[in-house]
């Protein structure tokens, strides 16, 4: 049994994602990429090379397919059922395009939902990787920017599956971001208000973790100037439901929000090329920027404004301060 390979997958994913984004074509054509297109992530998501035969409709708890149950429990408990619901979920939106007993086209709609399921399955894979890593205080900064050069959606649904799931100050910071990021800064307010007691009582840092934080985002602001470039000032606050809500009203969280900045792949794609090659030989990014660069695979380019080409530094401030 092989494991995935992301080269072995490029010209199918680059192809399909042509179909569903750049030519035209029918929107049954295009449901029947996004059904490819989705059988790849799960391959992707459960490391199922192309030697081994799966279908959608085989990825449930205790499946049948010997190669899709032992893999299924790799993955934590939690995900494996977020897994499954989703596919299921998806596999009934798309399993039609491919047979000929449907004679009608889909609508924009049932596409639109189609493509909201592969950005679930998008999250699946990163809430798989911040799980491997624990992600929390001692993250390390790089990794976090990093993810943040990705369209709003999937990092909503990442940073809400752990929030859910386990969270901590870090992860309820970056959903915060998220949501402003992704819906705009009352749906966050209504966010921190409708989960007031749960964020007033997670554990707020110590003096010491707090230095520990703010030396591990020290970064070089000129040549041998150095400075921590934080985006949570712990020292401000006793709990972190009035940090998360300074930094909602903070004007720098407005750079993106609601997707201003960059909305979809292709206009995260701008930036995500500008300052790619500054994370490659970093040790902590090199598992991200695999993943980075697998769901990048096939996408075009879009400027949406016209964009100014950022210095590494310039780029690391820009991020901090919730871009």
């Amino acid at each position: 049994m092989n494991t995935f390979s992301d080269k072995e997958y490029t010209n199918l994913i680059s192809n399909l994602i042509r179909e569903i984004n750049y030519i035209d074509v029918s929107n049954m054509n295009k449901m029947s990429s996004l059904r490819k297109h989705g059988e790849i992530l799960v391959r992707k998501i459960l490391d199922i090379g192309n030697d081994t035969q799966i279908m959608l409709g085989q990825v449930v708890l205790n499946s049948k397919n010997p190669v899709i149950k032992e893999k299924m429990q790799a993955l934590d408990g939690n995900l494996q059922i977020k897994l499954v619901n989703e596919v299921a979920s998806f596999n009934r939106m798309v399993r039609d395009g491919s047979h000929t007993q449907r004679t009608t086209d889909y609508s924009d709609e049932e596409i639109k939902n189609a493509e909201d399921k592969i950005c679930e399955l998008y999250a699946i894979l990163f809430s798989k990787y911040f799980i491997e890593i624990s992600v929390g205080m001692e993250t390390s900064p790089c990794v976090l920017r990093l993810f943040s050069l990705l369209p709003p959606i999937i990092r909503y649904k990442t940073w809400s599956y752990l929030f859910d799931k386990n969270n901590n100050v870090i992860v309820a910071d970056k959903y915060c971001l998220a949501i402003i990021k992704n819906a705009g800064k009352n749906e966050a307010l209504k966010w921190l208000n409708d989960n007031e007691s749960i964020i007033k009582n997670l554990a707020y840092p110590s003096k010491e973790e707090v230095d520990a934080y703010n030396e591990l985002h020290i970064v070089e602001i000129s040549p041998g100037k150095y400075a921590a470039a934080v985006s949570m000032d712990f020292s401000r606050f006793t709990n972190l439901y009035e940090l998360l809500e300074d930094k909602i009203n903070d004007p720098r969280t407005s750079v993106n929000e609601s997707g201003k900045l960059y909305k979809s792949f292709e206009e995260a794609l701008v930036f995500y090329k500008q300052i790619r090659e500054t994370y490659a030989n970093i040790q902590e990014t090199k598992s991200l920027l695999e993943l980075m660069d697998f769901v990048y695979i096939g996408r075009r380019e879009s400027i949406k404004h016209t964009i100014v080409s950022v210095t590494f530094t310039e780029q690391t401030q820009s991020v901090e301060r919730g871009v």
